[in-house]
């Protein structure tokens, strides 16, 4: 949802758009991840349902965590990007709301709080990925991201998951 995040930062280079609802981004290799996968449920199953994944890269901490079996979970479901210029937050998914919470003003966005309006996808949630999906599959198109954003994708999760050593 956010590919430029250089309003948080502070830091921007010539000609960089100021747009958080940006679609395409840049993956970086990570270097080290440390997940926590739990069962916290009274369930009789073997669902991780309490988990946290730390991702640690040269200068950026990111926390993922998932509690499936919290009631009404999807109104506290929340994206923060946290930066030395302040924070975007988008919570709840569902309708989207955007908090941008800016030190200092940054392109369109003013310093302090604001919530900044985003446009609701049209059609059900992911309709857009499953139509790529489909153009990819009959018409050979090439997906919105290269395989190597695909490959990093999954050996992160992989190895948060404690499958890869």
């Amino acid at each position: 949802m956010f590919g430029k995040i250089a309003l948080l930062s502070g830091r921007r280079t010539s000609g960089q758009r100021a747009h958080f609802g940006e679609r395409r981004h840049r993956i970086a290799r990570r270097h080290k991840i440390s997940g926590f996968l739990r069962h916290e449920s009274p369930i009789q199953d073997s669902l991780a349902d309490n988990t946290l994944a730390i991702v640690e890269y040269p200068r950026t901490l990111v926390e993922i965590s998932v509690a499936s079996f919290q009631p009404n979970g999807g109104r506290c479901r929340r994206l923060e990007i946290v930066g030395s210029n302040g924070v975007a937050l988008v919570q709840p998914y569902a309708p989207l709301r955007l908090l941008v919470d800016l030190k200092e003003a940054a392109g369109p966005y003013k310093a302090g709080e604001q919530f900044v309006p985003l446009a609701e996808p049209p059609g059900p949630t992911y309709a857009p990925e499953f139509r790529e999906m489909a153009r990819i599959i009959r018409k050979g198109e090439q997906p919105s991201y290269p395989p190597h954003h695909d490959l990093i994708t999954q050996e992160a999760l992989q190895e948060a998951c404690g499958m890869l050593s």
